[in-house]
């Protein structure tokens, strides 16, 4: 564990971009369906922007 707990999220917002953010990290679906077109990925991820938390959508077949 980390000892700073402000860095014990499971995602971290690496650069943003004019396109987009770049986002490190993981999440599980453990409670999701098995058959999805798209993941959405909320505030529990722990990513902040200004004074608000980053929830996002991500299509399953998307680029890595």
């Amino acid at each position: 564990m980390r000892e700073n707990p402000r860095e014990r999220v499971p995602l971290r917002l690496v650069r943003e971009t004019d396109s987009g953010v770049v986002v490190s990290g993981k999440v599980g679906m453990y409670t999701s369906p098995a058959y999805a077109e798209d993941v959405y990925v909320g505030s529990h991820g722990g990513i902040e922007r200004g004074a608000h938390r980053l929830t996002f959508v991500v299509p399953v077949n998307a680029p890595a």
